[in-house]
């Protein structure tokens, strides 16, 4: 059997080129003439350099110690780039030192790992502060020398954006840079003040970030939405009160929907964030949609519906949430309480739609609130409420106190020349025919614009009026006890307010 040592010195040099250093170490132990060969050919050494995990610890222990020549003559002699070392793994968990080391033996300080981070994103991400004080340290120029701050991921997104997450000092550190992008946004649009928002413990760098005039704080992203809005929707309170104390901030910007942050805060039921935008001076509070609605407008239009099965606590809560929000915007004397929307729809046409007895009282105790104002087809409240409602206890009640109000004129027909008795007995509706009937302020002899008046649109029109109408009704098929009692169903979950 042929010895190893019998071999040809270099046979056993390609030899060792396929082991690893360890399998390396155990043959220069065997004898003083394989040690001797392996020694003078720097074997160990080519082998550790062929793998890069035995290089980069190499490298790592090289630095500990201080080596710097040895450093250098790798830098040289383009090793390191061989092996593909690159310092974005050494910020993650290196010290300061050995990372100072390195930059001071000139290892390439704009390398990139697969999510194209160099690495001072890499410690800004990682709240390595005192790494990102020795790569804006770094001096020269050309490959590996002055480090971008302003240098980008594959996502765009900068040093700073990464540290406004909740690294502070990282924070401070990089806005001490003249030349450093506090605007840039990443593919989403976002700028460094938008992460800060997003992060439930970033309000400190929010503070800082808002405290920098450089820094545009109505910034907007691809959904036009700006920092006011991103706060508004997390509903973070120390954000918000920070954004707004802050005078540069636009407190009536619009996104891609035209919607201010005062319409997107009363539509996701937010009392608190509601009563802080009505805080500043220069708020908007009659900014209006696309569809002409208003703040207070949609505050009723979202209001929640009475449940149909077994989740009153739920509505309840909704339901005293928009009830708050209503009363903050009626109280406030800048809220215009007849804006219309596109339909001509005033807040007081919206209420009564949605059918909430409520908004309904607190509307017609406002001052100034027009109880007659006309829809786009001529319909008043009275007429737009006998209409539009399914008649029934709970609806009735709802007609019965617009009757109550003496401001209200019972006769104004729309642009059919239908009044609210005309529309009251042409919809076969018996109760509010008789609440009509019963305020005696409603004149029977008005005509329609086809010449006709109420009483004849139903055959026996004169038993109509003598309460006789109920065997009139029962002759027509109108699915009436169905729709009786899907409305009882459903009443039996709503609560008077």
């Amino acid at each position: 059997m042929t010895s190893l040592l019998s071999l040809p010195p270099e046979l056993l040099l390609h030899i060792t080129s396929y082991h690893t250093p360890p399998t390396i170490l155990s043959l220069m132990r065997t004898n003083h003439a394989l040690h001797h060969l392996l020694h003078t050919s720097h074997a160990l050494a080519e082998s550790i350099f062929n793998d890069i995990a035995y290089a980069t610890s190499a490298v790592y222990h090289a630095a500990k110690r201080g080596d710097k020549q040895t450093i250098q003559r790798l830098v040289k002699s383009d090793i390191l780039d061989a092996v593909k070392f690159r310092l974005n793994t050494a910020v993650l968990n290196k010290s300061a030192q050995v990372i100072g080391t390195l930059l001071e033996c000139g290892v390439p300080a704009d390398t990139r790992n697969g999510w194209g981070e160099t690495p001072l994103i890499s410690a800004a991400r990682f709240g390595r502060v005192e790494v990102v004080r020795l790569l804006l340290a770094r001096k020269g120029s050309g490959r590996g020398g002055l480090v971008d701050v302003n240098s980008v991921d594959n996502r765009r997104m900068s040093a700073l954006a990464y540290a406004a997450y909740k690294w502070v000092e990282v924070v401070k550190v990089l806005l001490d840079r003249a030349d450093i992008d506090v605007n840039a946004r990443d593919t989403d649009g976002r700028s460094a003040l938008y992460h800060a928002l997003g992060f439930w413990s970033a309000w400190k760098n929010v503070a800082i970030l808002l405290e920098d005039a450089r820094v545009d704080v109505n910034l907007r992203d691809r959904l036009r939405r700006t920092p006011l809005h991103l706060a508004v929707s997390n509903g973070k309170a120390a954000a918000l009160n920070m954004l707004l104390d802050c005078e540069r901030v636009d407190v009536n910007a619009e996104d891609q929907h035209h919607r201010s942050p005062l319409c997107t805060a009363v539509q996701l039921g937010s009392p608190t964030t509601v009563h802080s935008l009505l805080q500043r001076k220069d708020v908007n509070v009659n900014a209006r949609c696309p569809l002409g609605m208003s703040a207070l407008s949609h505050a009723i239009s979202s209001s929640p519906s009475p449940p149909i099965y077994r989740q009153y606590n739920t509505y309840a809560h909704q339901s005293k949430q928009f009830r708050d929000i209503i009363a903050l915007l009626l109280a406030d004397p800048r809220v215009e309480v007849n804006l219309p929307d596109h339909e001509l729809r005033t807040p007081l046409h919206l209420a009564l739609r949605r059918g909430r007895r409520y908004i309904l009282d607190m509307l017609l105790k406002r001052e100034g609130v027009e109880v007659n104002a006309r829809d786009k087809d001529g319909f008043t409240p009275l007429g737009y409420a006998i209409h539009f409602l399914d008649h029934g206890k709970w609806w009735d009640k709802l007609v019965k106190l617009l009757l109550e109000d003496a401001r209200v004129d019972v006769n104004l027909a729309n642009d059919e020349g239908l009044t609210p008795l005309h529309i009251a007995v042409i919809e076969r509706k018996v109760p509010l025919v008789r609440l009509l009937l019963a305020g005696g302020k409603v004149d029977r002899e008005l005509v329609d614009g086809k010449g006709l008046k109420a009483e004849e649109y139903v055959v026996g029109a004169g038993e109509l009026f003598e309460g006789v109408f109920e065997e009139q009704w029962s002759k027509v098929v109108f699915g009436w006890v169905m729709k009786r009692f899907l409305l009882l169903w459903d009443m039996a979950y709503l609560r008077a307010n």
